[in-house]
Formats: structure tokens, C-alpha cells, sequence
């Protein structure tokens, strides 16, 4: 509070909102201090950001609106105190992107100079290319040379890391990107996405309907994003990257069931409109 405290309350006097919307947990006590020292009694609502667990401060009972993306949370903000009538299970807010990407696998990896009959597993490295992305590609590319795969990598912004990784010798077809702003159509392209336990890629993937191998995930806010993946049957988590290269050449070899299973199921617990409706829920406090 006292590192913020006085330039948000010169900025939040001046704003003069009708409404205060927080993405971040630690965001929603002390705007509302503020605010009401001003003399500013707007509503509050809060768009949790994480998937599988929270820290309490998302829960706080001054929020008058507080929106979800699991049945998870929407439990432990119940477990907290807060009143059924001011939580909304929505979903994540993603990209519109991923809501309309129903376009033809085949013509997409046409599009993005992939292989068409080749099964493609997508490497995500974050924005910032962060993790042990080198070693897990490596497995990825001997692994999916035994069903006649293709890798592709999201290097995010280590320019570094993706002229190193352009310049190996790889046994498969490999596309190594940079910061890309159509990762709707690498997941449509792909059949199986490996990523660590970021509940945006975690969403996308599942509203796209692509199963999901967790290589990672920061201690905390992202460790329950790994049991919503396990426990709902839409992927796996491995830290190993030779384990993570075999468990996706299985699911990738030819005529395996579960592929399409894992997939169906990422798509039934996917909100596609979770944008819209957190918008319409939000806008309904001033309304």
C-alpha cells in the first residue's frame, strides 16, 4: 500500500470511474480504500486470472462482483465467505481469435507452411520463450521422428533462443517462430500443445480443442493449473523431457483413441464466449 498508495489515489481521482475492474488479486482492497476516500462509491469486480487455484486476495468480500474460470475456484471463493450471489462462473477472457477458429486443420498448415499429413506437436514458450525449451524440443523431434511427425516452436521474444534453434539439425520437420500474434491458427495447425501451466495457453487450448502436455509450472499460482489439466483428462504433466517426447509420440501415433478423446473433452469444458459474458456481467453493476 504505501508504494502505491498515492500515485493510484492522484490517478484514480482524476479518473473519476464509474466502474473499477482488477485482473490481479492484489488489486482490489486498496483501490477500494482509495476510491471511497475520494468520495468514489463504484462497484467493484474482480476477473480472476487463474484456473486451478487462487491466492485469497482474489476473494475479497469488498468486491461487488467477482467472475471465475473453474468450478475450483468458484468453490474455494465460497470456502472464503463470499456470497453465491455476487460470484459468476464465466471462464477465462482470451483473445476473440480462438472463438472463431474453426478453419480446416489442413488448409491452416497449408497457410503457415507446415506439413498437411504430417500430426504436428506445438512447443509454447511464453512471451518470453522462458524454460527449458532446447532440451524438451530435442526429445520432441527424436520422439516424433518414430511417427512420422513435425514440431513446432513458439519462441516468444528470445530472438537468442530461435536463431539457435533455427540453426539445429533436426531428424523432423521443424517451424521455430518468434513472438507470433496468431497463435489461434498454430494450435488450430497443431494436434497437441506443450506448454507450461499458464491458465491463458491452458484456456485457449481448450477452446480450440487441442490436448495439453504440462512441461512446467511457477510454484503457487500455476501448481493447481496442473491437477485442472490432470483431473479433467485433457493432457498430462512431465517435467522430464524424454518422458515428455514419449507420452506425445503416443499420443500422435497412428490410430490412437485417446487423441480424440482427450480432445472432445478440452472442448466440453471450454467457455468460448467467457469474454463477452464477463463484459456484459461486469457492465450489468452500472447498467
Amino acid at each position: 500500500t504505501p508504494l502505491v498508495r498515492d500515485r493510484m489515489g492522484q490517478f484514480l481521482q482524476q479518473a473519476e470511474p464509474d466502474l473499477f475492474i482488477t485482473v490481479h488479486g492484489l488489486l482490489t482492497d486498496i483501490p477500494y480504500e482509495l476510491l471511497r476516500r475520494a468520495g468514489n462509491h463504484c462497484p467493484i469486480a474482480v476477473v480472476v486470472t487463474d484456473l486451478g487455484s487462487g491466492h485469497p486476495t482474489w476473494f475479497s468480500p469488498r468486491a461487488d462482483l467477482i467472475t471465475l474460470g473453474s468450478q475450483a475456484l468458484y468453490d474455494v471463493a465460497r470456502a472464503r465467505g463470499i456470497p453465491a450471489e455476487r460470484l459468476r462462473l464465466l471462464g477465462l477472457p482470451v483473445s476473440p481469435r480462438f472463438t472463431v477458429s474453426n478453419q480446416e486443420q489442413t488448409v491452416v498448415r497449408q497457410s503457415l507452411g507446415l506439413d498437411p499429413d504430417r500430426p504436428l506437436a506445438l512447443l509454447i514458450g511464453g512471451g518470453e520463450g522462458m524454460g527449458p525449451l532446447r532440451e524438451i524440443a530435442r526429445a520432441l523431434a527424436g520422439a516424433l521422428h518414430t511417427v512420422n511427425g513435425q514440431l513446432a516452436i513458439i519462441c516468444g521474444r528470445n530472438e537468442r533462443l530461435r536463431g539457435e534453434l533455427q540453426a539445429e539439425d533436426w531428424p523432423v520437420p521443424v517451424a521455430v517462430q518468434g513472438f507470433v500474434r496468431n497463435m489461434s491458427e498454430w494450435m488450430v495447425a497443431s494436434d497437441c500443445v506443450v506448454t507450461k501451466a499458464g491458465p491463458g495457453t491452458i484456456v485457449e487450448a481448450c477452446i480450440v480443442g487441442r490436448p495439453i502436455m504440462l512441461s512446467s509450472y511457477v510454484v503457487g499460482q500455476e501448481a493447481g493449473n496442473v491437477a485442472y489439466v490432470v483431473k479433467n483428462g485433457i493432457g498430462a504433466y512431465n517435467p522430464d523431457p524424454h518422458e515428455i517426447g514419449r507420452i506425445v509420440a503416443d499420443w500422435l501415433r497412428p490410430g490412437n483413441p485417446e487423441l480424440a478423446r482427450m480432445a472432445a473433452r478440452a472442448k466440453a469444458i471450454s467457455k468460448p464466449n467467457a469474454t463477452n459474458e464477463i463484459v456484459e456481467a461486469v457492465l450489468s453493476l452500472i447498467n
